[in-house]
């Protein structure tokens, strides 16, 4: 009984002057002062702070840009343009159910302000009903109780509309409702900025596109600032794409002194390491960015044109001698893949960041089924692949390629130096030693499908 006695006593009370409201700002100073009294605290959460205030203050104080790898260029627009999408969505309902707030708070205030002034002219006109009517003195009082009482339920029924507002999971608590949306948004905003991010840096490094850094949260219209930054990334992406060419590079990194490749020549696992410089990329030019789309790798064996030579000039049975040990290699290579390791370098981002932000590592690329290159074309052999760890990286730097101990043959794994016997020669075996060199690993091609644009 004290609660109600109370909230009748509050509604007694005018919090809005309609009377004085001439902007914005006063409006919602009205609205302010009224959500500090009982039957319209629900209105707190809304009016205490904007939803970009909200989302400002539930920002971290740093994004973290190495959230999401840079070079993953589609994947970041894709995941951030979702994430505006939703956001504004969630932006505009948030702003549809404020409306629906303040309209429901108004028009309290306003039926509140309004009720006393219908109940006095009620009574004027019950006053004169009744006396055109010439109805008797005595029933006076309870005509106007009837309005007293008419008077009461309507009061009574606000009071209940404040309640409702007040009761958690309803759909009239707009406060709850606002709350609940407006962190949604804020995570949606949160992950936003680790994807805008990281696309800055990826259209820097990976496709040499200047733009200024994503806006911070602030301003009259900050999430539309977003979306006009991410739709200048998009467009200039668009437009590079018209002056892009994509081609692919074979480097013999032995034959071209990349590479120094004697530790083909161990038994064991043969590390070469090396640095692809822009002389090494066929016409690519200064001030022009280049970065991978695919990769491979093939192991080469020694020439057989000497072999080839001696036969030629020798007698009959050298050359039958030479074709048949040639169909057995031929045939025999067809058959084996070498499992390659390939680190790229490390990646760089000339932009304004901190130490731990402007280089990362990526992944090494295993391919368990390289091949040899003999008789086949070369883009056969190398077996080029694209995958979304190295896609769009930049080539330029220090590699490591990393060539197995042992191969896969059909006959089962077998040391890389006898990859391509089938059997091991007998080195006392004059025939046998006709043969060795050409079983001898000689060189690494390393393939690059590369785009490059100005």
């Amino acid at each position: 009984m004290l609660t109600t006695f109370n909230n009748k006593l509050m509604e007694t009370k005018m919090f809005i002057d309609f009377k004085t409201i001439e902007s914005p700002e006063q409006l919602r100073t009205q609205l302010q002062k009224a959500s500090a009294e009982p039957n319209y605290h629900w209105m707190r959460d809304i009016l205490d702070k904007t939803t970009d205030q909200y989302i400002e203050e539930k920002l971290p104080p740093v994004v973290n840009k190495s959230q999401y790898a840079p070079w993953r260029i589609d994947e970041n627009i894709e995941a951030a343009a979702k994430l505006l999408n939703n956001s504004l969505d969630r932006h505009a309902e948030i702003m549809q159910l404020e409306a629906e707030a303040i309209r429901e708070a108004l028009d309290m205030q306003f039926s509140a302000q309004l009720q006393p002034i219908d109940l006095k002219i009620n009574k004027v006109y019950l006053e004169a009903s009744r006396q055109q009517a010439k109805v008797p003195a005595g029933s006076q009082n309870a005509d106007e109780s009837t309005l007293n009482e008419r008077d009461d339920l309507i009061t009574d029924a606000r009071i209940t509309r404040s309640i409702i507002n007040e009761m958690p999971g309803t759909a009239v608590n707009y406060g709850q409702r606002v709350e609940f949306l407006r962190s949604l948004l804020a995570d949606n905003i949160s992950m936003l900025y680790e994807r805008l991010y990281a696309i800055w840096i990826g259209l820097s490094s990976s496709f040499g596109i200047a733009l200024i850094e994503p806006p911070k949260w602030a301003g009259l219209d900050p999430l539309g600032e977003l979306v006009r930054w991410l739709r200048t990334a998009t467009r200039k992406i668009d437009e590079g794409n018209r002056y892009e060419r994509q081609f692919p590079v074979y480097l013999q990194l032995g034959e071209e002194a990349i590479a120094n490749v004697d530790a083909l020549q161990t038994s064991g696992s043969a590390l070469l390491r090396f640095e692809l410089k822009r002389a090494h990329i066929p016409g690519l030019k200064d001030g022009e960015s280049v970065r991978i789309l695919a990769v491979g790798a093939a192991l080469t064996y020694k020439y057989l044109t000497p072999g080839f030579l001696t036969a030629l000039r020798g007698t009959v049975a050298d050359r039958e001698f030479f074709q048949f040990g040639y169909s057995y290699l031929r045939d025999l290579r067809q058959g084996i893949s070498v499992p390659f390791r390939i680190d790229f370098p490390i990646q760089k981002s000339s932009l304004p960041l901190a130490p731990a932000e402007s280089t990362w590592n990526l992944e090494p690329l295993r391919i368990s089924g390289g091949g040899l290159w003999s008789d086949q074309p070369l883009v056969d052999a190398v077996r080029m692949r694209s995958e979304a760890q190295f896609g769009n990286a930049q080539p330029l730097g220090e590699w490591e390629v990393e060539i197995s101990y042992a191969v896969n043959a059909p006959w089962g794994p077998v040391i890389r130096k006898q990859a391509a016997e089938g059997v091991i020669l007998d080195e006392n075996n004059d025939q046998d030693k006709k043969f060795r060199e050409y079983f001898t690993p000689h060189d690494v091609v390393l393939a690059l499908l590369v785009a490059v644009r100005h």
